[in-house]
């Protein structure tokens, strides 16, 4: 009986540990808190327990895929959790033996906090800048800035500066004198923050300058220039000239618009415009447009595609889109009456653009100011399916044209429209204008010292890369090829570099001291009667 009774206190201690194992408590009252960039998780004690385990993951992911941490204690923080996310978590003490008791779950979001201490500098009567401080753990891969401002004091709309990345934002367009009020708030990727705002004020100006010049109308002879109306204005001067010209021709405007007459045919002209007050005048707001062809106007909306390499005889030009989609270039070859003569093009795109286009020439032989007569076209169009191709054309003069100075149209058009070479405007490419000079054909059949090269259909045997590149360039030559020295020509044509490569197969251009843009390569035979070509893009 004795033995018995020692029996039952040792079953009760054993009963008593199973079930308070069985019952082992969860966490309560649970609480998160958030200060630069450290989110605070907390919560009670639970007696006899040290260790916890912490889960946190995103709203809509299962338990188990987030983070896991064990924790000493009733706080645990983390810094720089996903701004503005929306988060999950829950704590479970651990009572030993793979028993836990688990919280219910807590929903928690990182704020997107505010930027701070702005600041407004390098202001004058129509522009500043606007800076701030980046809150803790702002991520520019999740979040931006955006900027808006109005005029102080006013219910206005705000306007729109734009987002940026970077905690600066310059304001232009503003108005001499005038307060504003701005605003700067943090955008991260499920909401914004509080916006920070503050006012200026920008500095005193006699007289604005005039915004948003535009040129409408344009023609052989005359264009229509507009501009933003000054605030207390009397009347403007509107300048202008051919961009070869040093002398302004002066006129006054009495609204913000302005008819130009007289004006050169086939010509790109500066203008500017200024306007007068009753306490002084303004500085100058400047643009260019063109002028058309007189006769046999053609012009094309190259915002996409452009005309960047005409080479022929003597004229070898690179170039970017021009004012108006045309250009009267100015440049000069000679050409003899009966000859055939190789040429090359290429096309132009915006970064990452690329459309079929067509390429023609025509020569006007008979001089009457219109390209479109029989036997003017002189090379077909031409597919041109890519920016970084060189196309080789010829040319021949017949025998029966007069000698003389005439016209030469390059035209690039996009596929799906016929090009014609007058009246033939607004049309997806451009147009480009040259001199020739029609001599009789040397029936001696020397070459003079100075005659240039031909161009041969040797592409693609010359290799360049890497092509873009932002210094170095290895060239290989073709097989079996003899070169007497290279030439890199800029985007006026101009040698910017010339040396002599005999008795190579490759070499290297070191291209770091020019500034960026496209070049020319020209490889010359000993004979001077070949030369390979290839494009050169230097990128910075």
């Amino acid at each position: 009986m004795k033995k018995f009774l020692q029996i039952i206190p040792v079953l009760f201690l054993s009963l008593a540990s199973h079930f308070a194992m069985s019952q082992c408590q969860a966490p309560t009252n649970l609480s998160a808190s958030y200060s630069n960039n450290v989110s605070t998780f907390s919560w009670d004690l639970v007696p006899g327990i040290n260790t916890y385990q912490f889960e946190l993951k995103f709203q809509w992911d299962p338990w188990g895929s987030g983070a896991g941490f064990t924790v000493t204690g009733n706080t645990f923080s983390l810094t720089g959790l996903f701004q503005s996310a929306p988060f999950e978590w829950r704590v479970s003490t651990d009572c030993g033996n793979s028993t836990y008791g688990t919280s219910a779950s807590m929903l928690y979001s990182t704020p997107c906090p505010e930027p701070g201490n702005p600041v407004v500098s390098n202001i004058t009567g129509t522009t500043a800048t606007l800076s701030w401080t980046p809150a803790p753990g702002y991520n520019t891969i999740t979040s931006n800035f955006s900027v808006s401002y109005r005029l102080a004091n006013t219910s206005n709309a705000w306007t729109w500066a734009g987002s940026t990345s970077t905690p600066t934002k310059n304001l232009a367009g503003l108005t001499s004198n005038t307060m504003y009020e701005y605003r700067i708030y943090q955008s991260c990727m499920y909401s914004n923050s509080t916006p920070i705002t503050g006012t200026f004020t920008t500095a005193f100006v006699a007289c604005n300058i005039p915004t948003t010049i535009s040129i409408t109308n344009a023609s052989y002879n005359q264009a229509t220039v507009s501009w933003a109306a000054v605030s207390g204005f009397l009347n403007y001067t509107v300048e202008y000239k051919p961009v070869t010209g040093s002398v302004w021709s002066s006129v006054t405007a009495s609204s913000n618009t302005k008819v130009l007459t007289g004006l050169t045919s086939a010509t790109l002209y500066d203008v500017r415009v200024k306007a007068n007050c009753s306490a002084g005048s303004s500085g100058y707001i400047t643009s260019q447009f063109t002028t058309y062809h007189a006769t046999c106007p053609a012009w094309g909306a190259n915002g996409s595609e452009y005309i960047d390499l005409v080479a022929l005889g003597s004229i070898n030009r690179t170039s970017s889109r021009e004012v108006g989609g045309y250009y009267n270039t100015g440049l000069s070859t000679t050409l003899s009456k009966g000859s055939t003569n190789a040429g090359q093009f290429s096309a132009g795109y915006n970064p990452g653009i690329i459309f079929n286009e067509n390429f023609a020439v025509y020569i006007d032989f008979n001089r009457n100011g219109n390209f479109g007569d029989a036997g003017e076209r002189v090379v077909n169009p031409t597919l041109v399916t890519s920016g970084a191709a060189i196309y080789n054309f010829n040319v021949t003069i017949p025998n029966n044209v007069s000698t003389g100075s005439t016209k030469m149209r390059v035209i690039v058009c996009r596929t799906g429209t016929t090009i014609t070479p007058c009246q033939f405007t607004n049309f997806k490419g451009e147009v480009e204008d040259y001199n020739v000079t029609i001599v009789n054909h040397n029936r001696s059949g020397n070459v003079e010292e100075d005659t240039p090269p031909s161009d041969q259909l040797l592409m693609p045997a010359l290799s360049v890369y890497p092509n873009p590149s932002d210094a170095i360039f290895t060239i290989q030559m073709p097989v079996n090829t003899r070169a007497v020295y290279y030439e890199i020509l800029g985007s006026n044509g101009a040698v910017v570099e010339k040396k002599n490569i005999e008795a190579v197969t490759a070499f290297r251009v070191d291209m770091s001291k020019y500034t960026k843009g496209m070049y020319i390569l020209n490889i010359i035979s000993p004979e001077r009667k070949t030369r390979l070509t290839q494009k050169l893009n230097l990128v910075k």
